[in-house]
């Protein structure tokens, strides 16, 4: 039993799931590919950082399930797929904030599936560029944050 997500994402391989109990994790976290990443639920899990909250790497295909994540940083991501090489991102049932002009979601040159998530930019918008295909499903949008699509 691990006490950090980092410590579990170390040990992980590819088609893994980490599952992470209730309780509020301050880390940042860089996924390796085809992990996922399970919260108990979006209401009782968080994982909340000052930095980039999860980063997505080249080529990383992510699922990310049941979990409030938070960006507290100036410009900062709760979720930041920004990479060339094409990434295929999954959220599902995930609540994402973001303030002081940060990203709920930061994507670049990857294909997103978004399904029943609560996005909220205190002080930002979702961002989105050369995506490939963005899917967005049952989500709620809190503060217009899906009005910058590119």
């Amino acid at each position: 039993l691990v006490q950090f997500v980092f410590e579990s994402k170390v040990i992980a391989v590819a088609g893994d799931s980490i599952f992470l109990l209730p309780g509020i994790y301050n880390e940042s976290v860089t996924l390796k590919s085809g992990i996922t990443l399970i919260g108990y639920s979006k209401d009782t899990t968080s994982l909340a950082s000052s930095t980039d909250t999860i980063i997505v790497p080249a080529g990383g295909d992510v699922t990310i399930r049941n979990i409030s994540i938070t960006a507290s940083g100036t410009g900062k991501s709760a979720i930041k797929a920004d990479v060339v090489g094409g990434n295929y991102v999954v959220l599902d049932n995930v609540n994402l904030t973001s303030d002081s002009d940060g990203y709920p979601i930061y994507a670049k040159d990857c294909t997103c599936s978004i399904e029943a998530n609560n996005i909220n930019g205190l002080g930002g918008q979702s961002y989105f560029e050369n995506c490939d295909d963005i899917i967005i499903n049952g989500c709620h949008d809190i503060n217009n944050m899906f009005s910058r699509l590119f």
